[in-house]
């Protein structure tokens, strides 16, 4: 039984997305009989698709970052949020919060990536095509979680658009790239492959001054690291961010390819032209976006996960791809089909790509996990307060505005691979930690196992720590379920 319901859940996405390109097939071949042109009703509708789906799905773990956030992560943007989140109101309101933010970034970050095809395409740009394929990624990419993903994404569209003047303009171009690229590897280095892209910049230039300008780049960069360095150094945790940050993340790399094959070609073909650009022209400015793409395509092959499912780490990509295409004369090329048919049929088919997965993924939060979360949320925070909390994914304890993680997922996945990240686990003291502070909600369920008994079979706990843990939470604790998980709440 539970095979066919899950073989009916794919045969309905299967159908969606059927239905739905079936559907452009016919849209564009009935709008060419009309003499009617334009992407405009697809962009607008996968932009209507994108804040459906921004209402609608559940909280993320990433939503809103917590007081101790110590992690693999960059601690930057949990730092600047630390100040709003202790005066915010203690309710869930501050999702909602949240999610307006990001929207109000992903809207900046739009202007940014359209500046850069201006600069690169000129009159060439079709804002339609670029719309197209950022809407078409909007909920692939996330952009209305509060990640730092989508504050690196905005300093290093500042930075790539800097980029384009540095072979005609002097040093200070390159100082400025240097502050946007710092400022974008302090919130994650995601994409650290474009801090190359202005030294590329310079060599594309005039051969005089090259080096100062590379200083000036230099120089730039430091300053742009230099709030989160102050910041590390000031806490005393520079060690632990060179140990997690650098080492752990880089010691966890691997190759992950799970590049949308639409994303794909339309990355294909901007490469193309662009480079075909600067061949016949000397284009510097087409030619610094292909390194752009370049790099930006081989610093997403690599990450600490693998990407089926994470398709937001290609946040910038997206971007980045959406610009390359912008200007490539796709649609003039398609205009060259020698039917009607032929290209209501390349036509729809691309459409259906871009639209398809954003109706997919509405409909799968159709039910509204965001409100059900909220409210799992509201009952928590009436327990916790000004107190703590032990809670695992997939909501993680922002319940109290200085809530404080005593465990971690991440460190649970990783612990089997990494004898750093065990060691870091079990002397951490967890047991008597709980013990001692008496937190006001423990987690009692991960997944389908529980919580206690899953530290004790990885050894995280000790049998008489185990025990002495369990007889403690049955001794001051409830066991409640709320929304999707269950816990123990203190009482006394």
């Amino acid at each position: 039984m539970i095979e066919l319901l899950v073989r009916f859940k794919e045969m309905s996405h299967f159908y969606i997305s059927s239905g739905v390109t079936a559907a452009c097939i016919f849209w564009v071949y009935y709008r060419q009989r009309k003499g009617a042109a334009g992407l405009w009703p697809v962009i607008i509708l996968n932009f209507t698709l994108f804040i459906a789906w921004g209402v609608l799905s559940g909280l993320n773990h990433d939503d809103v970052p917590f007081k101790d956030f110590w992690e693999h992560h960059s601690p930057f943007l949990p730092v600047l949020t630390a100040p709003f989140l202790k005066s915010a109101p203690h309710s869930p309101l501050i999702f909602d919060i949240a999610r307006i933010f990001s929207g109000c970034v992903f809207v900046l970050n739009i202007l940014l990536g359209w500046r850069i095809a201006r600069q690169v395409w000129q009159a060439k740009a079709r804002l339609s095509v670029y719309l197209l394929m950022v809407s078409g990624a909007c909920i692939f990419a996330q952009y209305l979680f509060l990640r730092p993903d989508i504050f690196m994404i905005s300093f290093v569209l500042a930075g790539i658009s800097v980029c384009l003047d540095i072979p005609r303009k002097g040093a200070v171009y390159c100082l400025l790239s240097g502050v946007a690229f710092g400022l974008a590897m302090s919130f994650i280095t995601k994409q650290y492959l474009l801090i190359f892209l202005p030294v590329i910049a310079v060599f594309l230039g005039v051969k005089s001054g090259r080096a100062a300008r590379l200083v000036a780049y230099a120089a730039g960069l430091c300053a742009g690291i230099l709030p989160l360095a102050a910041y590390l150094f000031s806490a005393g945790i520079i060690g632990d961010f060179l140990s997690w940050a650098v080492g752990f993340n880089g010691r966890a790399l691997h190759i992950s390819v799970n590049f949308p094959l639409i994303f794909i070609a339309a990355a294909t073909a901007g490469a193309v032209v662009l480079m075909r650009r600067f061949r016949l022209s000397g284009d510097v400015k087409a030619a610094i976006l292909f390194y752009a793409l370049v790099l930006g395509t081989f610093s997403s092959l690599t990450s600490i996960s693998d990407q089926s499912g994470f398709l937001y780490y290609l946040g910038l990509w997206y971007f980045i791809c959406a610009i390359a295409v912008s200007g490539a004369g796709l649609p003039e090329l398609l205009a060259q089909a020698p039917s009607r048919w032929k290209r209501s049929l390349i036509a729809g088919i691309v459409l259906g790509a871009l639209l398809s997965p954003n109706f997919v993924y509405v409909w799968k939060y159709r039910h509204g996990d965001y409100f059900r979360d909220k409210q799992a949320v509201a009952s928590l925070m009436e327990y916790t307060r000004d107190s703590t909390c032990v809670v695992i994914l997939p909501v993680h304890p922002v319940f109290a505005v200085d809530a404080t993680r005593l465990y971690s997922n991440w460190q649970l996945y990783f612990m089997g691979k990494f004898p750093s990240v065990r060691l870091d686990a079990v002397q951490d003291g967890l047991a008597q930690r709980i013990i001692s502070i008496r937190p006001a909600v423990v987690m009692c369920r991960f997944g389908k196992k529980d919580f206690i008994l899953e530290l004790y079979q990885r050894k995280i706990i000790t049998s008489s720590e185990y025990k002495e843990l369990i007889a403690f939470l049955t001794a001051n604790y409830r066991q409640k379920q709320i929304g999707d998980n269950v816990y123990y709440l203190k009482t006394l």
